[in-house]
């Protein structure tokens, strides 16, 4: 880490005004021991300037290229859109940054690569921003399974539906941009397949994390719109232990974020598994031949803050990140697979 002023702490830079970084990761950053936000960057300077007054942030910088260049930035937050997370995570690396990379890690397994080879090669942290992985709802599904409350698991269903209800402008629609729903929530609901086939393959327990598999098997079909970009996604993933997996997304269908394990003597259902709503007790529920049973947990837990207190620890340590820094790639080559043109419709 570069040297601070103030031990203990790292001092964020955040790369850009994304919708993310003003309504969740900045406020996170103020909460979050261990972390201090000193610096935005915005194309505008003026908007920079704005919004470092509105969210109580030192320094404003009209250029990304400016921030990386302040010696009091250790780390770096990357919400730029899809298609910019690789040049800006490898420049950030070469600038001496810790990163942390909004999802998805890139739009491309070669730039994941990339990125993951800077980061080494500068001696700086890279982690995905997978906050849902930090809440604790799924450190006792991860108990849960590791007990043999549900016996060896052979399936899983995991989705994140939502309707998208944003102007045709937004990035979200934009192919150039790297947009659709695979890479703005498909992302999640592969992510947590990849994660629950390895807790499901190995001894987990309440401390494993950051573990995922790859699948040696994808088939899969796409729904473009007009502008060729993915609205609607479905998936069958088959992982090395014999798991099958069950994984869709849409910008259409309202259905939230949820995901399923289960085995031959029963299922974990995860209720809201992703963005937990506000002032509401996330819950999950086993289901065994005797009966379902609910557990809940206190409501308004930040996973954004517990994702930066943990991250920090690992800088300010230099020990290895909660996730891996390759833990996003393989989602990223499913997707590739699944955007493919065999796998497309009109």
């Amino acid at each position: 880490m570069n040297a601070s002023e103030k031990p203990g702490v790292v001092r964020w830079g955040v790369l850009g005004a994304a919708d993310i970084a003003v309504r969740r990761l900045i406020p996170a950053m103020h909460e979050a021991r261990g972390n201090e936000v000193v610096a935005l960057a915005s194309r505008s300077h003026d908007r920079a300037r704005a919004l470092v007054s509105e969210l109580n942030i030192p320094r404003a910088y009209g250029s990304y290229a400016e921030l990386l260049a302040d010696p009091e930035v250790d780390a770096v937050y990357v919400p730029l859109p899809n298609t910019m997370h690789a040049e800006w995570t490898i420049r950030s690396a070469e600038a001496g940054k810790h990163v942390l990379c909004e999802k998805p890690m890139a739009t491309t397994v070669a730039e994941c690569d990339a990125m993951i080879a800077a980061c080494r090669a500068a001696g700086v942290k890279f982690m995905e921003a997978f906050m849902y992985r930090f809440h604790p709802q799924h450190a006792r599904v991860r108990a849960l399974v590791a007990s043999g409350a549900i016996g060896e698991p052979t399936m899983i269903r995991s989705s994140f539906c939502v309707r998208m209800q944003r102007p045709p402008e937004d990035i979200r629609y934009s192919a150039a941009l790297g947009g659709g729903a695979l890479f703005d929530v498909g992302v999640y609901a592969l992510d947590a397949a990849r994660w629950l086939a390895a807790t499901a393959q190995s001894e987990a327990t309440s401390a494993s994390l950051g573990i995922s598999v790859d699948p040696v098997g994808i088939t899969g079909q796409t729904a473009l719109n007009a502008a060729g970009v993915d609205e609607n996604a479905a998936a069958a993933l088959a992982f090395p232990s014999g798991l099958l997996a069950a994984v869709t997304c849409s910008f259409q269908a309202a259905a939230g974020g949820t995901y399923e394990i289960i085995g031959p003597q029963g299922k974990i259902t995860v209720h809201h598994a992703f963005t937990p709503p506000p002032d509401t007790a996330p819950r999950l529920t086993l289901t065994t031949p005797e009966g379902a049973t609910d557990e809940t947990f206190a409501p308004n837990q930040n996973q954004y803050t517990m994702m930066l207190e943990a991250v920090a620890q690992s800088i300010l340590n230099n020990t290895p990140t909660p996730l891996a820094d390759a833990a996003g790639r393989g989602n990223i080559a499913i997707i590739e697979s699944l955007l493919s043109p065999a796998s497309r419709t009109a």
